[in-house]
């Protein structure tokens, strides 16, 4: 895997968490459950062990309320923080 592909796995991760983690409570089993997809995989997807699909991509959004545009910005930012380019207090925060 290349250092792109790489960051952008991460910084999906990061985004993965902070969604489940913004509604109180939340664990990964549960969210998984909805999602009709293994708590296993679920959790790869927060840990960067695994590329999400955009079939999972679409759930996900689907979940949250939001476009799959929305979730793509966030994820875009998200790299631009990690590869140095953009600072922001997330920066340092562990998956």
């Amino acid at each position: 895997m290349n250092h792109k592909a790489e960051v952008k796995e991460w910084a999906t991760a990061l985004i993965l968490k902070r969604l489940r983690n913004s509604k109180a409570g939340s664990k990964q089993y549960e969210l998984a459950n909805e999602l009709h997809m293994s708590r296993q995989y679920y959790g790869k997807l927060e840990n960067a062990r695994a590329i999400i699909t955009k079939a999972d991509k679409e759930a996900i959004c689907s979940y949250y309320g939001m476009s799959l545009r929305a979730f793509n910005r966030m994820v875009q930012k998200e790299m631009r923080i990690l590869t140095g380019e953009e600072k922001e207090e997330y920066a340092t925060e562990k998956v």
